[in-house]
């Protein structure tokens, strides 16, 4: 049987130039608020580990908000052009590789879309080996229906991706032992030539510290641009 993922980082390895080319440094708008609002939770002045880190956008606005981030990224190209550009960067594979650690936070965007069900099993609890106590996790998926889809966009062969419902992405997160505290759901037009729309699910999930219990977790849910507020609910509610 074919392995998704392995052609997925192929069309990747082989692409990589395009991609990068074809990528604006500018962050989706799903991004804005829940990457800082993600390092705060993290404990005070610890490393993020960044999975997926690609053209290096997301790292370089890390640092810009006065983290120390470690780069990685399973296709090797990229890696190439991290390190060209001066950042120590090395090749990780979260499904084949222990990422080391432990790590104040790890934080991976459009990276898990490329994971079947049992893969993302095993990135999560990988990722939860590798954060210290009271560490984060935040990490993004496409919102959408169970059957998988192939596309090609930005000039690279044909990726997988698969697509979540939050109240079974709740679950999921809370079995390997971490504990959400918080889950937002954006749109942002993408930066293909076709302009798909994108609903994401933004994940933001934490290492318990201890017995304390942590604070209800929050989802965002907007029906509207303007209608961005948090409310508090528990995983059903969400689905």
């Amino acid at each position: 049987m074919t392995d998704g993922n392995q052609v997925t980082l192929q069309a990747y390895e082989d692409g990589w130039e395009r991609y990068i080319a074809g990528t604006p440094a500018v962050p989706l708008g799903c991004h804005g608020p829940w990457l800082p609002e993600a390092m705060a939770r993290r404990p005070y002045g610890s490393t993020i580990l960044e999975i997926g880190s690609g053209p290096g956008h997301d790292a370089a606005r890390m640092e810009a908000l006065g983290a120390r981030v470690e780069r990685t990224d399973a296709t090797a190209g990229f890696v190439t052009h991290l390190q060209a550009q001066g950042h120590p960067a090395r090749q990780l594979n979260i499904l084949t590789d222990e990422p080391g650690g432990p790590y104040g936070m790890i934080y991976a965007f459009a990276v898990f879309q490329h994971f079947e069900e049992y893969q993302v099993n095993l990135a999560l609890k990988r990722c939860e080996d590798a954060l210290m106590p009271g560490g984060v996790l935040a990490v993004s998926f496409r919102r959408g229906g169970s059957t998988p889809e192939w596309h090609e966009r930005k000039g690279l062969a044909p990726r997988m991706f698969w697509y979540w419902e939050p109240g079974l992405l709740w679950h999921t997160v809370e079995r390997t032992g971490l504990r959400m505290a918080a889950l937002h759901q954006d749109t942002a037009v993408s930066q293909d030539a076709d302009q798909t729309v994108k609903t994401w699910l933004l994940v933001t999930a934490v290492k318990p510290s201890g017995s304390a219990c942590p604070p209800p977790a929050t989802t965002r849910f907007p029906a509207s641009p303007a209608a961005d507020s948090p409310t508090r609910c528990g995983p059903a509610s969400c689905r």
